[in-house]
């Protein structure tokens, strides 16, 4: 065997022996024992993660302490697949394409842990469309990263530290893959600094969240409702990044980019509102299961109410399957809800008359109009007294009540049956199905309060 064909099989012997051991390094944090050095990073090329490990109380790098999104080398640029220790620093180092790289940590030859680069060795020089790339190849084979990563590992990996340079799609790693502090730095908010960078001026300080609370910890919903979650921030200034709202059951809870979460089947769920790389989260519990009809849909207001009075027997839907929540009711259903409340009541049903027999039973309802025969339900059909009237001055549209149903009303809102909308009563317009299972609702809850008083 010639000399020549010796050194291609012991290039090959070595290229073999290299690219073995990048693919039994994937677990290499469990099985090197410390070597004086806190800590160990493994750099997962496919998913573009780095993982930091610290040592466990048996001297062993198990104990993963730091994530952070990374980019490796794209195409033709590769970063080396293997196990190679920390070596020199860098404060500012010129690359080989004429940028600049923050806080580069020398792992192997010209193979490097940096910043994102920079025009030029300023902060204020950023590259954005650089940032931008992050968490996916686009470097020419180092590591980088947001400034703030880089800088840790300059500032706590010191000459020695091993690092693992591997491939695994099925995981990022223990701690998962972070997303950057800002999703993406757009031309309306570029500023030209990293919104990472720790130094006092730069201008992404203040307007950037540090933590983020909801208010609340522990909810329950019903099926059908809606509960609005809301995120303090701090400081209380901060815009970005914006807040990024997700549920871990969406068939249990979902959850809309305003905060708002509905309660879908029976279950809990995690809502967690997100703002860069901090988050705060709330369980919530579902009860029941949603409401046989499909026009009644779940997170509307009129929601709880028309689960409430169909539940009670009140009211049903106008077939098997739908409610229609939004026509108009008629004096006859009206009258005939206004019985099954009777049943409900436990009172026996009275002369039609009581009501509102009066009216054509296809007639559609105005608002005055329902609050009248609801009236007439209480003083003539129930035989109760009335009381905790309102003056209608307080509507702009107050005076525009029929003389004939000023008392009805006027029991009606003092009651907290009927309310107005931006200081107007509406008396005339019509009142749909949903409007009427509120007002039911509503009515049945004054009941109680009466006769609990």
């Amino acid at each position: 065997m010639n000399k020549r064909i010796r050194s291609l099989l012991l290039m090959m012997i070595l290229t073999l022996s290299l690219l073995g051991s990048g693919f039994q390094t994937a677990r290499a944090a469990d099985r090197v024992a410390g070597n004086g050095r806190p800590y160990y990073i493994m750099v997962n090329r496919t998913m573009n993660t780095v993982t930091v490990y610290g040592l466990d109380e048996n001297g062993y790098y198990t104990v993963p302490v730091k994530a952070m999104v990374c980019s490796v080398g794209r195409g033709g640029s590769v970063t080396p697949r293997g196990t190679f220790s920390v070596g020199s620093k860098r404060a500012w180092l010129h690359m080989v394409d004429g940028s600049y790289g923050q806080y580069a940590t020398q792992f192997y030859g010209n193979y490097l842990f940096h910043s994102v680069c920079y025009s030029a060795a300023n902060p204020s020089t950023l590259l954005t469309y650089e940032y931008n790339m992050l968490g996916s190849p686009a470097s020419l084979g180092c590591v980088r990263l947001q400034t703030a990563d880089a800088k840790w590992i300059y500032d706590n990996c010191a000459a020695g530290t091993k690092v693992t340079v591997y491939d695994d799609a099925s995981s990022p790693g223990p701690l998962g893959k972070p997303d950057k502090l800002i999703p993406e730095i757009t031309p309306a908010i570029d500023n030209g600094w990293d919104p990472t960078d720790p130094r006092e001026d730069n201008p992404w300080r203040g307007v950037l969240v540090s933590e983020v609370s909801l208010s609340a910890a522990e909810a329950s919903l019903t099926a059908g409702e809606r509960l609005s979650l809301t995120a303090a921030l701090t400081p209380s200034t901060a815009t970005l990044p914006q807040a990024v709202w997700s549920s871990s059951d969406p068939s249990v809870a979902s959850v809309d980019a305003a905060g708002r979460v509905t309660g879908l089947k029976p279950g809990d769920a995690v809502i967690t509102v997100s703002c860069g790389n901090v988050s705060d989260s709330c369980t919530v519990k579902v009860d029941k299961t949603l409401l046989p009809f499909t026009d009644v849909i779940p997170g509307m207001w009129y929601y709880p109410d028309i689960r409430y009075i169909y539940e009670a027997g009140v009211m049903r839907g106008t077939s098997g399957a739908t409610f229609s929540p939004e026509i108009s009711v008629t004096c006859a259903m009206a009258e005939q809800d206004l019985s099954r409340l009777a049943e409900v009541e436990g009172v026996e049903h009275p002369a039609s008359s009581a009501a509102g027999a009066e009216l054509d039973p296809e007639h559609p309802l105005t608002r005055q109009e329902f609050a009248v025969m609801l009236y007439r339900y209480e003083t003539l059909w129930r035989g109760r007294p009335a009381s905790g009237f309102a003056p209608l001055s307080q509507f702009t549209d107050g005076k525009t009540v029929d003389d004939d149903a000023v008392e009805a009303v006027s029991w009606a809102v003092g009651s907290h049956l009927i309310q107005g909308t931006a200081q107007s009563l509406n008396p005339t317009a019509p009142v749909s199905r949903a409007q009427e299972a509120a007002i039911l609702h509503r009515y049945l809850l004054y009941r109680q309060s009466v006769l609990t008083d």
